[in-house]
């Protein structure tokens, strides 16, 4: 038994899109005793027409495997047919398309006008047939041999059609490859990525061109992948209230390295908020520039990203068959992303040196809370103020009551304003329902211009804070109040 694996049902399942049948290879059978005609296996010679054979097997009824014969008949006349065309020699005369870099398209091309030859094929006749049934290990099948025959004037015809075509689709491919090179030449690049970008959707349109897909995919992909970004200037520091610029140059990595121009590049920032420019066009030397107006935090490293934001809604709207592709050629973009980092600072609280003076009442007496103080010097730090803490401190009724001595006494050690916070608790209480002891703090913040007096900003607010253990109330509450106020300050 000759083994399934072979011709018709690879062929048919490639090019005929045929059923598959229930057959496996012959371990033992039962050789049926009609011997088998001579033109299964000897081969015709005949000037006016080609023979060939074709074979099927399975448990099909007779008529369909005849099909399959037949098919598989057809297929080695294609193959006669396309191996006479000189397809590789027409290919050659191309010369976009002939290069060594392309073989895999060459190679598309082929199959694909290999696969249509098989579907187009007409003027086969049957000459003549034979069948066997065969009993293999309980499995009864049939074998099917066809001997067909094609003028061989109607094959002539078939290989001058696929020189024809194939001159007039290479002819096409070359032309639309030679004028999106050109324009890369030119330092278009943009252009060139439209233009394949335009071949891919208009081979779309027309079943017999949508091998042509794969070339101009094939093509635009390189071109992206080799879109760089490049850092030109990057400041080590940026002003949280003034802002900065960051510059950037797009390039392409061809023969020679040379700048692209109207390529949209987006800026995504983490780490940080604030405003900055969000998209723009690359300019005339490929030159790009993010311009950062303002930043929230003063934090030691922002992490700016500056990614190749070219996007392909053309090839969406084709439906999910060119899905794959448009990711194919979103993937090729996402090379092109640099990430950048620098420090964010404010020079205008840099330049003034700020105090916390935190104080809470116990009874009629007003006492150092130095555990909010470092909670708050640690908050307001990260926001870019500059923090000194005095070596010696204000009487704590004086702070409270903000009398004019404070002043001039936090001003002889170099300190331009304060944030003066006062707490007044009340009675911790236990919460059966929460299972926690809880306490409430009436809270208030000033922030004050030590040279003027002025109130720079204030806030009168109430925090409750809770614990498992009536000792640990204070510091959450110290916890929370910290977050909350430093917020104020901004």
């Amino acid at each position: 038994m000759r083994s399934l694996k072979g011709g018709i049902i690879l062929l048919i399942g490639i090019f005929l899109a045929c059923g598959g049948q229930n057959v496996r290879a012959a371990s033992s059978s039962t050789v049926p005793t009609t011997k088998q005609p001579e033109w299964i296996t000897k081969t015709i010679q005949d000037k006016t027409f080609f023979y060939v054979v074709g074979y099927a097997e399975g448990i099909d009824v007779l008529e369909k495997l005849k099909d399959q014969a037949l098919a598989d008949a057809k297929a080695k006349i294609a193959n006669t047919i396309f191996e006479q065309a000189e397809v590789d020699k027409q290919i050659q005369s191309y010369g976009m398309i002939s290069e060594d870099s392309k073989e895999s398209l060459k190679t598309q091309f082929r199959q694909s006008v290999r696969s249509r030859s098989v579907a187009r094929l007409t003027g086969v006749e049957i000459v003549q047939q034979y069948t066997e049934d065969v009993n293999e290990d309980g499995l009864k099948y049939t074998r099917v041999w066809v001997q067909a025959k094609i003028s061989r004037s109607a094959m002539e015809n078939e290989r001058q059609r696929i020189l024809s075509e194939l001159a007039r689709k290479l002819a096409l491919v070359d032309e639309n490859l030679r004028r999106a090179e050109n324009a890369v030449k030119e330092g278009q690049i943009r252009e060139a990525i439209e233009a394949y970008q335009r071949a891919i959707v208009s081979a779309t349109q027309v079943e017999e061109r949508r091998d042509e897909i794969a070339v101009y995919a094939s093509s635009a992909t390189s071109l992206l992948q080799n879109i760089r970004i490049r850092a030109v200037n990057i400041p080590q520091t940026i002003d949280t209230d003034r802002g900065g610029k960051l510059s950037f140059q797009v390039i392409y990595l061809g023969n020679q390295e040379q700048p692209v121009e109207g390529i949209p590049v987006s800026f995504a920032l983490r780490g940080n908020t604030g405003q900055w420019t969000r998209s723009v066009l690359s300019g005339k030397n490929g030159q790009v520039i993010c311009e950062i107006q303002n930043l929230k935090n003063s934090i030691p490293e922002n992490r700016m990203t500056a990614t190749v934001d070219m996007d392909f809604p053309e090839l969406l709207s084709l439906g999910d068959t060119y899905k794959p592709l448009y990711t194919q050629l979103r993937d090729a973009v996402s090379k092109s992303q640099l990430t950048v980092s620098f420090k964010s600072v404010s020079l205008k609280k840099q330049e003034r040196t700020t105090a916390v003076l935190c104080l809470v009442q116990e009874g009629s007496e007003w006492r150092t809370l130095k555990s909010l103080e470092t909670e708050m010097e640690s908050a307001i730090l990260k926001r870019g103020y500059k923090i000194k803490r005095v070596s010696e401190r204000p009487s704590a009724s004086d702070l409270v009551d903000l009398n004019p001595s404070v002043f001039s006494f936090l001003k002889s050690q170099g300190i331009s304003q304060v944030v003066i916070v006062s707490v007044m608790p009340s009675d911790i209480s236990y919460n059966e329902t929460v299972g926690r002891y809880i306490g409430a703090y009436q809270v208030s913040l000033q922030m004050v211009d030590i040279e003027n007096k002025e109130v720079l900003q204030t806030e009168n607010t109430r925090i409750t804070a809770s614990a498992t253990k009536k000792e640990d109330v204070l510091q959450a509450f110290v916890n929370a109040a910290a977050k909350q106020l430093t917020t104020v300050l901004e």
